[in-house]
């Protein structure tokens, strides 16, 4: 008799673009504006020690220079384990017509540590006893592709972006594990459009992934924006996940000099077993700042 067995390793992948910089590069601040946020996603609610994920970060577009730059920490936390990473990022644009062609790399380091002080286990357990702190680095590289964008109300009709990661972890030496590298590449592309009518716009996007230890991963569906002020999304995962999404976006009818946006994206899981109708939740917030504008 064979028994299949699936379990959760890492944390969930966002389902929300509004810091694609973290995975894409070349997706740092396309815009002509300065950018910052924070972002935090609880998975599992009702079970003791569910993986969290926070992030926060930051992006400045030197529109002139054609280029931006931007950085973020991220702090991923299931049960025992605990990564920290630290990322920084360069984008360099080009612009023909209406068309933006952004080329990206970016560099970030982690840290890894094991906290066993509340874990139960047999004695001398090999496996447990051999556990220990470790660190990491990547580099990545994107492209981005979108209509030219000056500042937020000049939203992008469409955005199209690829990716490569290299992903590199050093565990200390010990009698089990000798300083060996756990190496990943991972790739993906993700892309949208956007489709007026009126004050009211439809927002169709995708995003595949693919990891060479794991198997593929696609997330799609399509949001609605009425009035650019309040949005309402619904997206689903092959994880057999379905996304739902809120957005509130205050513009400078308000806030003078830039956009603030507030959303929440809750995830209701849909697969058999011991997860199956657990509810998850990302909420975030961003604050876009528009430079002065450049005419070119």
């Amino acid at each position: 008799m064979n028994t299949q067995l699936k379990a959760q390793q890492g944390p969930q992948e966002p389902g929300s673009l509004m810091y694609d910089l973290v995975w894409n590069p070349a997706g740092t601040a396309d815009h002509n504006h300065l950018s910052f946020g924070v972002n935090n996603r609880q998975e599992w609610f009702g079970f003791k020690n569910a993986p969290r994920t926070g992030i926060l970060y930051v992006e400045k577009s030197f529109w002139e220079q054609n280029m931006s730059v931007g950085g973020y920490i991220q702090k991923d936390q299931n049960g025992f384990f605990s990564d920290i990473k630290i990322g920084l990022n360069y984008s360099y644009q080009l612009r023909i017509n209406e068309v933006q062609l952004s080329v990206g790399i970016g560099f970030w380091t982690n840290s890894i540590s094991f906290d066993l002080s509340n874990l139960r286990t047999l004695k001398s357990d090999p496996v447990v006893e051999n556990l220990n702190n470790g660190r990491g680095y990547e580099g990545n590289v994107g492209i981005y592709l979108s209509n030219k964008v000056e500042n937020f109300e000049d939203e992008s009709n469409f955005f199209f972006g690829a990716y490569l990661d290299k992903i590199s972890t050093l565990f200390k030496k010990s009698d089990l594990i000798n300083n060996v590298y756990d190496n990943v590449w991972q790739g993906g592309i993700y892309g949208g459009i956007q489709l007026k009518y009126k004050n009211i716009d439809l927002e169709p996007m995708f995003w595949i992934d693919y990891e060479n230890h794991s198997p593929l991963r696609y997330y799609g569906g399509a949001s609605v924006n009425f009035y650019e002020t309040l949005l309402f999304g619904l997206y689903y995962s092959n994880d057999e996940r379905i996304h739902t999404k809120i957005e509130v976006s205050i513009h400078n009818r308000i806030l003078r000099d830039g956009c603030l946006r507030v959303y929440a994206i809750p995830s209701l899981n849909l697969g058999n077993g011991v997860l199956k109708k657990t509810i998850s939740i990302e909420v975030g917030i961003r604050y876009d700042f528009i430079q002065e504008l450049i005419r070119i």
